[in-house]
């Protein structure tokens, strides 16, 4: 029975520990001399997020954290507190942070240091790469697969277009949002914390995947009220009219009055994009004019020598126009991300991540006249574009508990140490539909030419 009840141990420690993101190192004095049982704070937009003790031996390590930017807090009796700030933790490793504390207490004072990024990464199994938020944001791109396609393996045949990872077709790259496999839309750029692309040594905890992964980490709540607006427009600079309106906000809602640390916070953020032209091609376009248009439309027809003659076929240069961009191909889509994040006693934190993507795209069908590169549809009918409609819906549920002997983290003796278990649910909803202008959801209107009434004399 004992036997049964070790093996079973094994294999829950065993399937909590695997390839989950931690952070570990060692503490040691300025004489070199480790630091036993001393503190660890880790801090998330200044939010504390876990924390520990250091063993005998002076190491230390936190399990199970979400990948991001945090700083590192390390305490002891007689020592000067040390916090490290802009540490970065990457999704699926184990990152190694060593500190020395030196000896000697200034009261009320803080050694702050910037963190380095090493040289080489330890216990990297994987393939890829990573891309932070301050990346992010240097980046002259907004599109999540141009972001991911900066990575050696990953590659987009235009910016937008599906991602295809070493040679595999774009449905084997698969998407993850904190942990939960997605469809459909994803979430801005500008609530991205951590952006991860696997392109080989996948972890089994991933499943069936014949291609690559692309992880996504949001940005969570910040312990201080914040906020910022973005806006961007091309109106009056080129024909396209691109135009992006964005609005995030992140704060606490309640704290605890004894540190004032945040229990519970939140994190909103909504962006509205339009286009006149979202995709500007490279050659001319063009359009009839529309005095000509009206003209065809009053008398699609006519009789020469018995035969029947479109006037479309007698369209000569002067009656097209040259555009600098496609006609009615207006793009627009609405994205609001909402996070929360409650810290519920010392061992268990809660985080739902809600989001909602309504897209609305006008576009031109494809379609030849004559056999030739002339786009009839464009050229004659460009005002009657259908809709491509898509709406997401998303939620994200997580529960995550750090297991401690009667929940004290600093007791040496404790059987259970540093061991961390979490439960994901996701829930999603993708629609979609195409319609016409005229026709709407009416499906037999689709195809219907009309009534012909001939009379013969």
């Amino acid at each position: 029975m004992i036997r049964y009840l070790l093996l079973f141990c094994c294999l829950m420690v065993g399937s909590v520990l695997y390839a989950q993101t931690s952070l570990g190192g060692k503490v040691i004095d300025d004489t070199g001399e480790a630091v036993l049982f001393g503190n660890v704070a880790l801090y998330k937009n200044g939010v504390l997020v876990s924390g520990g003790t250091t063993d005998i031996d002076g190491n230390y390590n936190l399990g199970n954290l979400d990948p991001g930017t945090y700083d590192v807090e390390f305490s002891y009796t007689g020592f000067q507190t040390q916090r490290i700030t802009g540490v970065i933790i990457y999704a699926g490793k184990a990152n190694k942070l060593d500190a020395t504390l030196t000896s000697g207490v200034v009261l009320n004072e803080v050694v702050v240091v910037d963190y380095k990024v090493p040289l080489i990464e330890q216990d990297n199994t994987t393939q890829g790469g990573t891309v932070t938020s301050e990346q992010i944001r240097q980046l002259p791109t907004r599109n999540i697969n141009a972001i991911a396609s900066v990575t050696a393996g990953a590659a987009s045949a235009d910016e937008g277009d599906a991602v295809t990872i070493r040679g595999s077709r774009s449905n084997a790259t698969d998407y993850y949002i904190d942990g939960v496999r997605v469809s459909g839309a994803l979430i801005p750029e500008s609530e991205i914390e951590q952006l991860q692309v696997i392109t080989g040594g996948l972890e089994a905890k991933y499943g069936d995947v014949t291609g690559g992964i692309i992880s996504i980490t949001t940005k969570g709540p910040s312990n201080k009220f914040s906020g910022g607006v973005e806006a961007e427009t091309s109106k009056g600079l080129d024909p396209f009219n691109n135009n992006i309106v964005g609005l995030n906000l992140s704060g606490p809602i309640l704290k605890n009055r004894t540190n004032g640390q945040s229990i519970l916070g939140y994190r909103f953020s909504g962006r509205y994009t339009y286009n006149e032209d979202d995709d500007p091609t490279a050659i001319p376009v063009y359009r009839v004019r529309d005095d000509k248009l009206a003209e065809i439309e009053a008398n699609p027809i006519s009789i020469v020598n018995g035969n029947r003659i479109t006037a479309a076929e007698d369209l000569t240069n002067e009656d097209v126009e040259i555009l600098d961009a496609r006609p009615f191909e207006a793009f627009k889509r609405l994205d609001l991300t909402a996070k929360l994040e409650a810290r519920i006693g010392r061992t268990i934190d809660v985080a739902f991540t809600g989001t909602y993507s309504n897209r609305e795209d006008q576009f031109t069908p494809t379609s030849t006249l004559n056999n030739s590169s002339i786009d009839s549809w464009r050229l004659l009918n460009a005002h009657h574009n259908p809709f491509d409609l898509n709406d997401t819906y998303r939620g994200i549920f997580r529960f995550r508990q750090r297991l401690a002997s009667a929940n004290n983290e600093s007791n040496s003796n404790a059987l259970i140490r540093n061991i961390v278990y979490s439960l994901q649910f996701g829930y999603e909803k993708n629609t979609r539909s195409q319609k016409d202008t005229r026709h709407g959801d009416n499906l037999f209107d689709y195809g219907y030419v009309g009534d012909f009434n001939y009379s013969w004399n």
